[in-house]
């Protein structure tokens, strides 16, 4: 297995199986270059040493695991971005279901046959990472955004003071703050 980087640092493995095909996976937080990953169809007590980075199918987990790459059959994907993870709150046997906490804190039913991988994804510490310029965030795609102060009263309520006592006004020309 080796790893790399896509433009929107998530780290991928090149894995080479058994058989000779080769493809590419999402990988876990903790995952390994030389380590012996597998997928597998029984539950995780028949398996000796669990590593980040199995993959179960959710019906074998225990409460309260945590988990990513969450792919359902209609092709939504949950948990993929950097760092997150989804977990396990509850077995509904009735409907053959799993209730999710996804990492957006939204509770959500799926069916117990979704595959799922061990662990978080990797790249915990993206979210702390500063681009250092503005052009660095416009070629990944966001657009400077001009606070209205800033701006001429032509182009915005707010524009053209210059540290005068008049009100701050909404984009509409209403007075936006109370006077005291």
């Amino acid at each position: 297995m080796s790893f790399f980087k896509n433009y929107n640092n998530k780290y991928f493995g090149f894995i080479k199986y058994a058989n000779g095909s080769t493809s590419y996976i999402n990988l876990i937080h903790g995952m390994r270059v030389g380590f012996f990953y597998k997928s597998t169809n029984v539950p995780g007590s028949y398996i000796k040493n669990i590593l980040p980075g199995f993959g179960f199918f959710i019906k074998y987990l225990a409460r309260f695991s945590i988990f990513s790459n969450l792919v359902l059959r209609n092709s939504s994907k949950y948990a993929t971005a950097p760092g997150v993870y989804c977990k396990l709150s509850k077995f509904l046997k009735e409907l053959n279901c799993a209730e999710i906490w996804l990492p957006t804190g939204c509770i959500k039913l799926v069916p117990e046959s979704s595959l799922v991988f061990l662990g978080r994804n990797a790249n915990i510490n993206k979210k702390f990472s500063v681009l250092g310029k503005a052009g660095l965030s416009r070629k990944l795609g966001f657009n400077p955004i001009v606070r209205g102060v800033a701006m001429n009263p032509v182009d915005h309520p707010n524009g053209g003071r210059t540290k005068t006592n008049s009100p701050s006004k909404s984009a509409w020309g209403w007075i936006s703050k109370k006077s005291k």
